[in-house]
């Protein structure tokens, strides 16, 4: 009895020395990592300049959302510059607190809107950003994520709404080369 307890303090002593990387303790998926920001893609055959709202991945810069209405810019003073400086930094928000999880659409203070879900099927957490009257939410959706005509991605259908998986967006959108600073 003696030699074992001699030989599990000696095997507890030895290990004590051994070095022991603290990152194989994890088992959890790593998030992709992300960082959101207002650029300007250089898009169409004369190469237009157009704010653009991007995430900066491992893979590159995936655009999110190209800014073009300028609907808001009269009565509000939203230029297409201004809403994607503002909306980016929401993204880069909700993506740094963890609850950038679906985009869907849905309405808060009766408007029409582009808003963060936290779980598939879910409703409006947080608000991105506001649509024109005459938009209908799940086609913008679509056209801001290009999704429309990709046969398989980011986006499903739930609970009679569109919502866009972010992290698999991020994964599998295009990356863009073509900015301007």
């Amino acid at each position: 009895m003696i030699q074992l307890i001699k030989t599990i303090l000696v095997t507890i002593v030895v290990s004590s020395f051994i070095p022991f990387p603290l990152s194989h303790l994890s088992f959890a998926e790593e998030k992709p990592s992300a960082r959101f920001f207002c650029g300007q893609s250089r898009i169409g055959e004369v190469e237009q300049n157009t704010p653009t709202t991007f995430a900066r991945t491992k893979r590159g810069n995936v655009p999110v959302i190209r800014w073009k209405s300028t609907y808001f810019e009269n009565s509000n003073d939203y230029s297409p510059m201004r809403r994607c400086e503002e909306v980016s930094l929401r993204f880069q928000e909700y993506y740094s607190d963890g609850t950038l999880d679906y985009l869907t659409s849905g309405q808060m203070n009766s408007q029409n809107v582009i808003c963060v879900a936290d779980e598939y099927g879910g409703s409006c957490q947080r608000l991105l950003f506001t649509l024109e009257p005459k938009d209908n939410p799940q086609d913008v959706l679509r056209d801001l994520l290009s999704t429309r005509d990709r046969s398989s991605g980011p986006l499903t259908r739930g609970a009679g709404a569109l919502y866009v998986d972010m992290a698999n967006f991020l994964e599998t959108a295009p990356v863009e080369e073509n900015l301007s600073p």
